[in-house]
């Protein structure tokens, strides 16, 4: 769903729109495309480590941590990547 969300935002700002996500500086709306590439590798990662939708043990999360470190080296957020990680590897498996 928040895929989607930000493909709607994208069509549906202006060009010149100052945007002020919750976690970050402002930026303009090619802080859309920024979040949606970052999304689509988090999904990309968590099917390879769990191509069937089961839970990530703990090596498969610190595996998928430092893959998406590589992608956004920032560390204010990282214990987030593994928190969410079960809910995208069921979405994932599930098609969603």
């Amino acid at each position: 769903a928040w895929l989607r969300v930000l493909a709607k935002l994208a069509g549906e700002l202006p060009s010149n729109a100052t945007l002020y996500p919750g976690h970050g500086k402002p930026g303009g709306v090619t802080l859309l495309a920024g979040q949606r590439s970052y999304l689509e590798a988090l999904r990309a990662e968590v099917r390879r480590l769990s191509p069937d939708g089961s839970k990530l043990d703990d090596a498969e999360r610190a595996a998928l941590v430092a893959a998406m470190k590589r992608h956004e080296p920032s560390s204010a957020l990282e214990f987030l990547i593994g928190l969410g990680a079960d809910a995208v590897a069921a979405e994932v498996a599930a098609g969603r």
